[in-house]
This record gives C-alpha cells, structure tokens and sequence, in this order.
C-alpha cells in the first residue's frame, strides 16, 4: 500500500471553506490467473478528516488492516 497525505488544506477553494486533512491509500494486488497470465487489481481509497495526519499514525492504520485482514 502507498499512501499520500497533506494536512490543514481547504475543502474547496473558498475563504469560507474548513481546512481539513486528506489521505489517500493505494492498493495493488497482483496474482498469476488462472490462464497462467500475470494479473493487477489496483484500487484507490481517499479520506478527510480533521485528525492531523503523519507518518505514524499512516503507520498505525497499516498494521490495524493488516490484522484485520488476519
């Protein structure tokens, strides 16, 4: 999984708007079908949420998925 992430941006591009941070989680899946041929799934999930994003915390959710994925 990559992630990308940026904190404190405005939610649209208005003075009015809420500053929010965002995330976004990319996810590739590759397998060799069942034709013997080489086969990628790539999916992109985006988040906000008013919670500063870091590392460490990316981190975090990284080992929380893998366990549930357990």
């Amino acid at each position: 999984m990559n992630y990308r992430f940026a904190n404190n941006i405005r939610l649209h591009q208005d003075k009015e708007s809420p500053f929010i941070n965002f995330v976004q989680v990319k996810e590739v899946t590759e397998w060799i079908g069942k034709k013997g041929k080489a086969e990628r799934l790539e999916r992109n999930f985006t988040f906000i949420t008013d919670i500063a994003v870091t590392k460490i915390i990316l981190f975090n959710l990284q080992k929380e998925v893998a366990r549930a994925g357990k």
